[in-house]
């Protein structure tokens, strides 16, 4: 396996530069596969697209039909038979609608595809559109939350999408009727969702377009109204043109383009594929021989060979041209009928040589033999090439390879072929995860190129029931995912998966796929735990602690100390201290003495946040230092990094300042060194928090506009908001800069409610009231308050409701308006009480201050009367620890 992988690992990475980049900092642009070429129409001076992969060139006209259809219909449905170009026609209209309509389309324009190798429906769209419009943090808000960020946005900012190969949404018609409920991708329930999607962005005054582009022009799921185009092969000038292109790249003699070649072209309809295919065989056979051979093959195809959306021609010249390749690659061939959308020569090679290779085809294949049938199916029209090593499959070849592989083979022999492309993707997916420690950009890469590859292994596993294999195949798919926050495929993905292994630990116990099941519960309830699903996290993890409590030595096992630990994060994120601490503790003494350094430091690290909590600082540091120690001893700089803002945030909560900024200091040294602009602008905004605090304004502030200008060149628009509010809270602690502290709010603001952040948009008007609230500007602090008071009862944010409850009593009071002080007061009381916050001392306090102010007796009776309840007994509190 060292020596395959040693030899083949530089393939990989080299096929994999040839793909689209997908990584979030080199995040895909969805208009970048090839498109076509389109000559100048009259009407315009501006040229179309370049002359993609097939050279389709004469779409200029189609493109126009489909711009005027979008002015009668904001939805057009796009429809052709298979290879004669939709893909690609679709992409030329983006490309031209970029260069000509950013003012129509200010959102942009962005391109989705419904593939069976990538399951996922509307939650997939969503994502697209909302992490290229907004950034990866778009992921951070929970689903509810993200369709309504990108309607609005596609409501407010026009945009066109693009829908490739929504046929696979219900799945494929048979002879015109409706497609068999559930062969499609997405369930009836799914489908009526992605419809009521489409009404919303597209329809009531909304200006965004979207362009469905599908084998069919029927689409059941589709109740809106929409223009239709169907689109045909190439006509006229255009067909002969791109005819040359292919004789030419061909290197056919002009002496064999004989007037009967025409005759081809109408036979073949100027079908981009048909042509492609067929033509280079003119090298070969005169052109009426060719002509006569595929009108004959036509009618002789089966019935098998008939499929709707699949032009005879096209199928017969297929035939034909497979006829006069070797006997060698007509055997070899089919094996690509495995691979989706693109094959790797080295990976194919490897299989080819294996036993179970040899013994269903007959024979193996040497890596030169390899080569030289891939480039004499390249030669022929079937494969285009990606890299020298790697080589695109079109969409209507897979089907045309099935064909011959079950014609040569029997039903045992193809299972021994499915089951080694099984194993060595299997050890792809192995070295894959590995790659990821080592070099995550180009593994990620890696990864999402052969995403297809992997899919269709992982089918293949669960259906022969190797649980291993199945877990070697998710993993590195389910890490990158994670990594790009792509959170609701996962979850469909881990779905899926679980009807497999069966959906409880009892089910995977009987089936024999419980380690798979420990797998996909563990990471589920780790990710709930990242998104704050806290109810879910914690029944996932009961479920897998009941399981391996269970087990023989299961109290001593390091996946019950994994479960610990992730309960321990949950009653962290809940406050409960005491819990948390007790959980982290019953996993630190399972695996404190093991060789999971990493693990034991994350145990330290959490049990400091939980001290930290407690306003233990100085046990805190003590826990933060030893997670410190581990990662300096492993060593893990990144860690490092986070151990050293801890203790620097320790330090400045102990007023330590110099020791806080030694702390910081070091952080920063490490994240310039490895060039981690993100994690720099936190520190050096911390940085700026401890000058602020020691009243040295403008240090702090050149601190604060470093993270803000960073920000600003790394498109971090989050941390923006969080700078312009700091500038604006530093102007204000002076006492002297009102008006520029009126401006940075007022800034942050803005940026706020483009971005749609309501709860932020709040937080901003709350701070504008206590900014006038300061000057005893009382009315602009009642406007302020007022607004915030509206967003936060709208977002039912009790905490935050609370607080301004509690200021707007605050105003009332400094007005001597102490009934209605006590109006306000006695509702954030009751909130108080109700949600047990831990507010509770300061509302008391304030509310006994007003009770003496109104007088005891009168306090009473008004309690009495306006809340129908005694009033409280225990206001007279201790707020000396208050801080």
């Amino acid at each position: 396996k060292k020596v395959f992988w040693d030899w083949i690992a530089p393939q990989i990475y080299e096929s994999a530069h040839y793909t689209p980049p997908v990584i979030e900092e080199e995040k895909p642009d969805p208009l970048a596969p090839p498109v076509i070429a389109g000559a100048e129409e009259e009407d315009t001076g501006t040229p179309l697209p370049a002359a993609g992969q097939y050279g389709l060139a004469g779409r200029s006209l189609e493109i126009r039909r489909v711009e005027r259809l979008f002015e009668r219909s904001p939805v057009v449905v796009l429809s052709g038979d298979t290879g004669v170009g939709k893909t690609e026609l679709a992409l030329g209209l983006s490309r031209w609608s970029q260069r000509t309509s950013r003012e129509q389309l200010p959102g942009g324009i962005f391109y989705s595809t419904f593939e069976a190798s990538h399951p996922a429906g509307l939650e997939r769209i969503i994502h697209e559109i909302g992490t290229s419009a907004a950034g990866l943090e778009f992921a951070d808000m929970n689903a509810r939350q993200q369709r309504l960020w990108v309607l609005d946005y596609l409501q407010k900012r026009p945009s066109l999408l693009v829908w490739d190969n929504v046929q696979n949404v219900a799945g494929q018609n048979v002879a015109g009727d409706a497609a068999r409920e559930g062969s499609g991708l997405l369930t009836l329930d799914e489908q009526a969702e992605l419809n009521e999607f489409i009404a919303q962005v597209t329809q009531g005054g909304a200006a965004s377009r979207l362009l469905l582009v599908s084998q069919q022009p029927a689409l059941p799921w589709l109740t809106i109204p929409f223009q239709h185009q169907r689109l045909a092969g190439l006509r006229g000038h255009d067909r002969v043109e791109l005819a040359g292109k292919i004789l030419e790249k061909a290197e056919i003699d002009s002496a064999r383009v004989t007037p009967d070649c025409l005759a081809l072209l109408d036979l073949l309809e100027g079908h981009p594929l048909a042509m492609l295919i067929a033509l280079p065989l003119l090298k070969n056979v005169p052109s009426p021989v060719l002509l006569a051979e595929i009108r004959q093959g036509m009618g002789e195809l089966p019935e098998s060979a008939l499929e709707e959306g699949r032009p005879s021609y096209l199928t017969a010249a297929m035939e034909y041209s497979w006829s006069k390749m070797s006997h060698r690659s007509r055997t070899h061939l089919p094996m690509l009928a495995l691979f989706q959308r693109r094959a790797m020569m080295d990976i194919l090679n490897h299989i080819t040589q294996e036993q179970a290779y040899r013994g269903a085809m007959g024979e193996e294949l040497g890596w030169g033999a390899c080569r030289t049938m891939l480039r004499s199916a390249q030669a022929a029209g079937f494969l285009e090439p990606i890299s020298p090593s790697v080589y695109q499959i079109h969409p209507a070849l897979p089907w045309f390879f099935g064909r011959k592989l079950t014609e040569q083979l029997s039903g045992p022999a193809i299972r021994a072929l499915e089951l080694e492309f099984l194993r060595v993707y299997a050890d792809t997916a192995d070295y894959f995860m590995e790659s990821l420690y080592e070099n995550q950009a180009s593994g990620v890469t890696a990864i999402l190129a052969e995403e297809g590859n992997l899919t269709q292994a992982l089918g293949l596993a669960l259906e022969a029931e190797q649980w291993d294999s199945a877990q070697l195949l998710v993993q590195p798919l389910a890490q990158v995912y994670r990594m790009q926050k792509r959170y609701p495929e996962l979850q469909r993905l881990r779905g899926q998966l679980l009807e497999s292994t069966g959906a409880t630990a009892a089910e995977a116990q009987e089936r024999g796929s419980i380690e798979l099941w420990v797998y996909l519960q563990g990471t589920a309830a780790s990710e709930a735990t990242e998104l704050l699903d806290l109810n879910k996290a914690e029944t996932l993890n009961q479920q897998l602690l009941e399981y391996l409590e269970a087990q023989p030595e299961g109290e001593q096992d390091p996946r019950t100390a994994a479960v610990y630990h992730q309960l321990g994060i949950i009653s962290l994120n809940r406050r409960l201290w005491d819990q948390a601490a007790g959980w982290l503790q019953k996993s630190l003494a399972i695996i404190e003495d093991g060789e999971d350094l990493h693990s034991v430091a994350d145990d330290h690290y959490a049990l400091g946040q939980v001290r930290q909590g407690q306003r233990l600082y100085t046990e805190a540091k003590e826990w933060y230092k030893k997670s410190l120690d581990i990662h300096q001893r492993v060593p893990d700089e990144e860690e490092m990094v986070k151990d050293y803002r801890a203790l620097g945030m320790i330090s400045h909560l102990k007023f330590e300042y110099q020791e806080a900024e030694s702390w910081y200091y070091r952080a920063r040294d490490l994240v310039e060194e490895s060039r981690d602009e993100e994690t720099a602008i936190q520190i050096y905004h911390q940085l700026g928090a401890i000058c602020h605090a020691q009243s040295q304004f403008e240090e702090a502030r050149e601190l604060y506009q470093q993270a803000l200008d960073l920000s600003d060149r790394t498109g971090n628009r989050e941390q923006m908001v969080v700078e312009f509010h700091h500038l604006g809270l530093l102007a204000q602690s002076r006492g002297i800069l009102f008006d520029e502290a009126e401006e940075w709010f007022l800034t942050a603001l803005e940026h706020l409610e483009d971005q749609g952040d309501r709860r932020g948009v709040g937080d901003e008007c709350r701070q504008l009231g206590v900014l006038f609230h300061e000057q005893k500007r009382y009315d602009d602090a009642l406007k302020w308050y007022t607004q915030a008071r509206e967003v936060f009862e709208e977002l039912g944010d009790v905490h935050r409701i609370v607080r301004t409850y509690g200021q707007l009593g605050m105003i009332a009071e400094e007005q001597d308006d102490l009934q209605g002080a006590l109006e306000w007061v006695a509702r954030t009381h009751q909130l108080v009480i109700e949600h047990d916050l831990p507010v509770v001392v300061q509302v008391k306090a304030h509310l006994g201050r007003l009770r003496d102010k109104f007088g005891d007796q009168r306090f009473q009776q008004w309690w009495q009367d306006y809340t129908g309840e005694p009033p409280p007994t225990d206001l007279d509190v201790d707020t000396s620890k208050i801080l």
